[in-house]
């Protein structure tokens, strides 16, 4: 069989195996455990090296650029072949132009290069934290000040995607309170969709460091401000028209996380709204998977719709709604009434 259409039985059987169990060429533990961290550190390795910005070229450019082995790089390439982010001898293909290089449509080079790669450490510790070992954290001035700021980077580039969706929600507030909102991204959408809003922005001194400098780049300094510290302790004001809290509580264990929403509930106008975005812990691969990663890294998880409405309840806001927005399957929007 020629390695073309090897490739497209193995993906065919896979492609099966996930819809309704059939057995793969290969067993499925063996692609899961084996492959599957392969595919992840290819991918995670390639983004670190440079290789991207070096396409296109032969396998000895993209070695020069990149300052690599040319016959070690090619394994490399062969294996971005493999997983259709290169084509030919070498070519960005349409997936990679995606994400990574020039002008990419959702730019995720932080996200695959600084986050993936320190939870690819992380998630070493996942048994210890499964017997009760404690979670290392990333909040709050514990983690090292670079895979910190790798890991804001990530977050801006993921809020590109739900920032949008999350904005429509809101009904044109005139102050907004973003606990949690650190890199600033989701506050400054926000002032660019309604030129009226001042926002505000709660969160520990680290992230306030770095989410100021992006404030000030792109323009707001003066419709943006922060508040340093746990926001169920700083002087965060009152009276807000929007209380968002975006991929917040998922880093948090449950009790921590209705004492924030009962925070977020006060600090919101009588007739303003708190707004969550979850990843939701369901069955899906997002969820559950990222799950993991939370539970390694933060001793927390991904909460499912049902338990953060109860979450909600508990901290005493009201007219609790769930939607799940069709454009990012996995998550979930709350948006709720404040008591």
């Amino acid at each position: 069989m020629n390695p073309r259409l090897a490739a497209l039985v193995e993906r065919g059987a896979l492609a099966a195996d996930a819809a309704v169990g059939l057995p793969p060429p290969y067993p499925a533990a063996y692609i899961d455990a084996w492959i599957s961290l392969i595919r992840a550190r290819t991918l995670i390795s390639a983004v670190r090296l440079g290789v991207f910005e070096a396409l296109p070229g032969s396998t000895q450019q993209i070695a020069d650029r990149c300052e690599c082995d040319p016959e070690r790089i090619e394994v490399l390439l062969e294996a971005l072949a493999a997983l259709r982010y290169v084509r030919g001898r070498w070519h960005a293909t349409r997936r990679a132009r995606a994400h990574f290089g020039v002008d990419p449509a959702i730019a995720l080079p932080a996200t695959v290069g600084e986050l993936s790669a320190a939870a690819w450490h992380v998630l070493e510790g996942l048994e210890d934290v499964m017997r009760g070992g404690r979670a290392p954290g990333l909040h709050g001035g514990v983690a090292d000040p670079e895979v910190f700021a790798g890991y804001q980077a990530a977050m801006t580039e993921l809020m590109s995607m739900s920032g949008p969706v999350v904005v429509r929600r809101l009904r044109r507030p005139a102050r907004l309170l973003d606990i949690g909102g650190g890199p600033g991204t989701f506050a400054a959408l926000a002032c660019r969709r309604w030129p009226h809003l001042q926002a505000t922005i709660a969160d520990f001194p680290d992230a306030a460091a770095l989410g100021r400098e992006r404030i000030a780049e792109a323009g707001l300094s003066g419709r943006v401000r922060y508040v340093e510290g746990d926001a169920r302790e700083s002087e965060v004001g009152g009276g807000y028209d929007a209380v968002t809290l975006l991929s917040v509580l998922h880093n948090l264990d449950r009790e921590t996380g209705v004492e924030l929403l009962r925070a977020a509930g006060a600090a919101a106008a009588p007739r303003g709204r708190v707004v969550v975005f979850e990843i939701e812990g369901t069955r899906t691969q997002i969820g559950t998977m990222a799950s993991v990663a939370f539970c390694a890294w933060m001793g927390a998880r991904a909460y499912t719709a049902g338990q953060l409405a109860e979450m909600a309840a508990e901290a005493g806001l009201r007219r609790v709604r769930v939607r799940r927005p069709a454009r990012l399957a996995g998550s979930v929007i709350l948006i709720a009434a404040p008591g």
